[in-house]
């Protein structure tokens, strides 16, 4: 089905208050931004904002859950020579990620998930999560982890491991390298599943 110039501008205005908002947010710190700003960046008016946009929180949830679907398919592009290497080095890949987007944008992520009550946007069918899941298996397949371990039961505590660095992270403002904490405490963890 063809999309008609309407649906099509709206999806134009759409993506335009997103991709100006994410330039803001660059620039300046999350709470100093506001609507009118975003709008006034946009070429909008603040109804349109609303009409696409319950709040600028509702951005950053849009800007996370844009980066988890994309994030599951970097498992090909992962250097290891074994599922344990390419585990770790997808976990670096997710602090380095993390500490690439900012102290302030990561801070505010939390709090956005935190403040609207949302579950945090993870897929066990794509994703950072599927990706994860699919390199336990790995490792499984490989003998170099647990057979008896469950894949998506160990991904998903090496994503709450891994959030929960994350977290400390912005609670001590970035007093520590986020890829060698994270590095340190997923070790750590799977090496009770590791043969």
């Amino acid at each position: 089905m063809e999309l008609t110039s309407r649906q099509l501008q709206a999806i134009e205005t759409k993506k335009r208050i997103f991709e100006k908002a994410m330039e803001i947010f660059e620039e300046k710190s999350f709470d100093q931004v506001t609507i009118s700003d975003i709008c006034q960046a946009a070429g909008v008016s603040t109804g349109a904002f609303y009409h696409y946009f319950d709040s600028k929180e509702q951005l950053l949830l849009e800007q996370y859950t844009k980066i988890d679907k994309t994030y599951g398919a970097t498992i090909n592009n992962l250097k290891g020579t074994n599922a344990i290497e390419r585990i770790y080095e997808y976990m670096d890949n997710y602090a380095i990620s993390a500490e690439e987007d900012g102290l302030e944008v990561v801070t505010e992520v939390f709090r956005a998930f935190l403040t609207l009550r949302v579950p945090f946007p993870i897929s066990v069918d794509q994703g950072f999560l599927h990706g994860l899941k699919l390199l336990i298996a790995e490792g499984k397949k490989e003998q170099l982890i647990d057979p008896k371990a469950d894949a998506l039961q160990v991904a998903e505590q090496l994503l709450i491991v891994a959030r929960g660095v994350i977290f400390s992270w912005c609670q001590e403002r970035a007093a520590f390298s986020l890829k060698d904490k994270t590095a340190e405490c997923i070790k750590i963890f799977l090496s009770a599943y590791i043969i």
